[in-house]
Order: structure tokens, then C-alpha cells, then sequence
């Protein structure tokens, strides 16, 4: 009888928890309650929605870190969690960050603080890696003018300071350095001594001095200007060179004998590799699929010649192959198609790759130019040989919400606790994007948001689904009517952790033809 009056006054103690979460319009829509695996004893559940009359900033905290919003954010989870966030963060950080009335303005906030895109890399630079954080304010057009020393650089991009998450120029090493750039480097490109491109554009920098069994540098030459059997240009200052001339008169050792029987026979090679450049044939063999026009695709044969001088522009001397889209010959048209090119170098054999293409689309074009053959082949006599093959894509349709795809619990390895408050605080940045990248349609660029917390990076990224076809769409808010969280992508986001029991490995789900995708990964 005692255990049973226990039992009573435990489910009343829940019951008058339960009573305290749930708000007075249960019926809203907005109103939305938060589940998890697990939670302390006596903790409370907390609603993730910003009240529908906001208040004044004096209320909560103040808007001193952005006007027209709280510095206080609305506690949701569990009370227990967000009380832990907390003794983390006292400085604040911890639940939803709502809009309120601005003492000055006297008028609601409108939104998040907008995000800052990354610049396009410079010439000589990768891509942000994912721990430079995104840029606080828009970058220097002119990177030089943004030092390295004081902004921890990564790669070349900051990730402290002001300048965080913008590319700079690293400090210029003193001549005596071994850091000083080569002005033959593809990062460097030097002119006059100096580079033009890169993380040390501006600064001095260093002649490499090419291997002598391979290249040999002859003196009357512009590039070199040797003197006393030394270059003296920028780019090959010091470095040894060789003089041509008729007649030699001088008494030469058994050693410089020989060294100049090595220059000797290292320019014989040359110019023989020369003459059979020069003899490569001009007019490869080319084979068509078929010589049949109503079997030619309906691609311009301009196009496939810009894809092949782009295929072209890339190590030719090897076997590769590439796989292009109109996308990388900066067009809107032929979405469908994919276009692959290769090539198969002979024995010692170097032919002109972007005429054997043109010899191709020229002999294996359909009834005229906007037509040709799904693929060829053009070999030259010396053996090289270079194929392209075009292929349609199979496309699909579909609209609406899809079914929803839960990654596999160890997909991305091990990572940090998600936390939902974080979570929420940082997929709600999908609501900012601009215009040019929130209305997506086929073959735009994804848009990939990545967020860190206590060393878990918050990976989302919005993209449209491959090979599905359907008209654009705003993707921050898919479902179209009132723009409201409910119908945003952040819904969508967050769900995707929220209804995955994976250890918090997140999913993907489509509204149409977009794709809507969260995952955690280890900093």
C-alpha cells in the first residue's frame, strides 16, 4: 500500500512538470515539444519557439551584441541542458536567440546577422580549409594589404582577428631565407624578380636552377644574359650556362672535357626530341561512333571544342582522363550531358592535343555544326591517341517532401556530442543566405555551412539532387506561404538530427529536387 501511494505522488509530481512545459496554446503549430533518449530527474522540457509579441531588449539582456535581438537566449531542450551550456558559456551563447523591441528604433529585429561568403581563392591558394571560420566583415579586395602575422594564418587565410577568414599575404623572407619563393613556381610566378601571384605576391623571389642532365642554359639567350658562364636575369641569376661557338681554342681538362661532352649530347637529345615534335602529323586518324547524321546529338561542336582545349590545358604527356560538364565551359545549356575525354600517349610521342580535337568535332559532326557523334577516337602516327565520349544523363522529377535518410551511425567516424541548442543556433544561418545562392536550380552550387562547437563541426549543406529536373526554388524556405521557421530550411535541418536515432550522425531529406543534408564531423 506504501509503494502504491509512492507510485501516485511520483505521477503527480510529473504530471505538475509536464503541466509547468506545456505553453497555454497547446493547439499552435508553433509549439513544438523537444524528445530525447534521456534527461535528469525532475528536469523540465523547453519549447524552441521565440515569443509571437516580441519584447523589449531591456527584458532580456540587452542587444548590445547585435540591435534588435536578445543577448539572453530562450532556454530550449531541457532546462538541465541548457543549465549546463551555461556554466560553459557565462558570457552567453546558450538557447534561442529572439528578436526584440530595440530601445532605439522602437522596432523588432529582422533576422540574423548575415553571413559573410568566402572570396574566391586567389591565384596560388587552395580553398578555406574547414577550420578557417567564416569571414567577420567582407574582405580586402587587394589580399596583400591583409598581413599574416598577426591573424594566425591557415593555409594562407586567417582564422583570428578581424581579418578572420580572408586570404593574406604572408611576410616576405629576407634573401638569405630558404622560405624565399622560387620565381619558377606555379605559386610564385615571378616577373622582374618579384612574384605575381600567391602567398608571397609582391615579394622577392629566388632563381631555381634547372637540372643540368635535363635542360641546358645557354648564355646569348634573353632569359639568361650569362656572363663569365653564369646567368644574370632574375629568374636565373647564378645559375650555370653554356656558350655556342664555332671554334674552341682553349686547353680544356680532362674533366671539362667531358662535362662539355655531357651539354654536348644533352642538346643532341633536344633537338631531336624537336624534329619529331615538329613531324608529329597534324591530321590524326579519326574514327566516328557512326557516320550516320540521324544519330548525332543535338550538341554544339563549338562546345565539345571548349570542353576539349580545357581537357587539353591539363598533363597531356601522361594517360588521364577527365569527366566535364557545359558548366566547365560556362554554360547554361546541355544541363543533361556529361562529356569525357582521354588520352593515351605513344612512345615518346607528343602531339597537339587540342588539334586532334578539332580534327574530330571537324570529321564527326552530325548535318551541321550543332550536331555531332556521341563519341570518336583520333590517333596520330606516333601512337598518341585521344578519345571523347558524350553521355545523357537518365533525368527524373519529383516535388514535395521526400522520405527522409538516416546516416549510418560510425558513417563519418567519431565526433563530438550534438547538442541540440548548438544545433538549432547554427542551421538557423540557412535563413540569411542572399538571393544568388537561396533561389537554386539545377546545376547551382551547393551551399555548404559548417559550424564548430567544442570540436564537432556542424556540417550542413543544401544541394540539387543530380539529374532531377524541376523548377527553382527558394531553398530557405521550400515550402513556400508565411516565412516562419516552421516552413524553413532549418526545420529540415534540424530533423534531421532529431529524427535519426543514429548517436547523432544526422540525415539527409529532399523537398523536390533539393537536398537537405546535416552531419557532424570530428575538427
Amino acid at each position: 500500500m506504501v509503494q502504491l501511494q509512492h507510485s501516485f505522488l511520483a505521477l503527480a509530481c510529473l504530471a505538475s512538470q509536464l503541466a509547468l512545459a506545456v505553453p497555454q496554446d497547446s493547439s499552435s503549430t508553433a509549439s513544438v515539444l523537444e524528445q530525447r533518449q534521456w534527461h535528469p530527474p525532475n528536469d523540465q522540457w523547453i519549447f524552441r519557439t521565440c515569443p509571437k509579441q516580441a519584447e523589449k531588449c531591456s527584458d532580456c539582456g540587452g542587444d548590445s551584441r547585435k540591435k534588435g535581438f536578445c543577448n539572453t537566449g530562450k532556454p530550449f531542450e531541457s532546462r538541465y541542458q541548457y543549465l549546463q551550456c551555461l556554466k560553459q558559456h557565462p558570457d552567453g551563447g546558450c538557447g534561442l536567440i529572439c528578436p526584440c523591441i530595440a530601445e532605439e528604433t522602437g522596432e523588432p529585429g529582422t533576422g540574423l546577422p548575415p553571413i559573410i561568403p568566402f572570396p574566391p581563392p586567389p591565384v596560388g591558394f587552395v580553398v578555406p580549409p574547414a577550420a578557417v571560420p567564416s569571414p567577420k566583415q567582407v574582405c580586402n579586395e587587394d589580399y596583400t594589404q591583409t598581413s599574416c602575422k598577426d591573424c594566425e594564418p591557415l593555409e594562407g587565410w586567417c582564422t583570428k582577428g578581424d581579418h578572420a577568414g580572408c586570404p593574406c599575404r604572408e611576410e616576405c623572407p629576407a634573401d638569405n631565407d630558404n622560405k624565399k619563393p622560387s620565381c619558377l613556381a606555379e605559386d610564385c610566378k615571378g616577373e622582374n624578380g618579384s612574384c605575381t601571384v600567391g602567398h608571397y605576391k609582391g615579394c622577392k623571389c629566388g632563381a631555381k636552377c634547372p637540372d643540368p642532365e635535363k635542360e641546358v642554359l645557354i648564355c646569348s639567350t634573353d632569359a639568361c644574359k650569362g656572363k663569365e658562364n653564369k646567368c644574370t636575369t632574375d629568374t636565373y641569376n647564378g645559375c650555370k650556362c653554356s656558350t655556342l661557338t664555332s671554334d674552341i681554342y682553349t686547353l680544356y681538362s680532362k674533366a671539362q672535357v667531358q662535362e662539355a661532352e655531357k651539354i654536348v649530347t644533352t642538346l643532341i637529345e633536344d633537338m631531336k626530341r624537336f624534329d619529331r615534335e615538329q613531324q608529329a602529323e597534324t591530321n590524326p586518324d579519326v574514327t566516328c561512333v557512326s557516320r550516320d547524321y540521324g544519330k548525332a546529338l543535338p550538341v554544339d561542336a563549338s562546345l565539345l571544342n571548349k570542353l576539349a582545349d580545357k581537357f587539353c590545358s591539363g598533363d597531356t604527356s601522361k594517360e588521364r582522363s577527365q569527366d566535364l560538364t557545359a558548366k566547365d565551359a560556362s554554360s547554361s545549356s546541355y544541363e543533361d550531358y556529361k562529356f569525357h575525354f582521354e588520352v593515351n600517349p605513344g612512345n615518346d610521342c607528343k602531339a597537339d592535343c587540342k588539334a586532334a580535337f578539332k580534327s574530330m568535332t571537324g570529321t564527326c559532326q552530325g548535318i551541321d555544326s550543332h550536331s555531332i557523334q556521341a563519341s570518336a577516337s583520333a590517333k596520330t602516327s606516333c601512337g598518341t591517341e585521344f578519345t571523347y565520349k558524350i553521355t545523357k544523363a537518365d533525368t527524373f522529377t519529383q516535388s514535395g517532401l521526400q522520405e527522409r535518410a538516416c546516416h549510418d551511425r560510425d558513417q563519418f567516424g567519431k565526433h563530438g556530442d550534438v547538442r541540440g541548442g548548438e544545433l538549432s543556433m547554427s542551421a538557423i544561418s540557412c535563413t540569411s543566405v542572399g538571393d544568388d545562392r537561396g533561389i537554386m536550380r539545377a546545376g547551382s552550387d551547393p551551399i555548404k555551412l559548417v559550424h564548430t562547437y567544442s570540436g564537432t563541426q556542424y556540417r550542413y549543406t543544401i544541394s540539387w539532387v543530380e539529374n532531377c529536373k524541376g523548377d527553382e526554388i527558394d531553398v530557405r524556405y521550400p515550402r513556400g506561404g508565411e516565412h516562419i521557421l516552421g516552413n524553413s530550411c532549418w526545420m529540415l535541418l534540424t530533423d534531421n538530427w532529431e529524427k535519426c536515432n543514429n548517436g547523432g550522425a544526422g540525415g539527409y531529406i529532399d523537398y523536390g529536387c533539393v537536398r537537405y543534408d546535416f552531419r557532424p564531423t570530428h575538427d
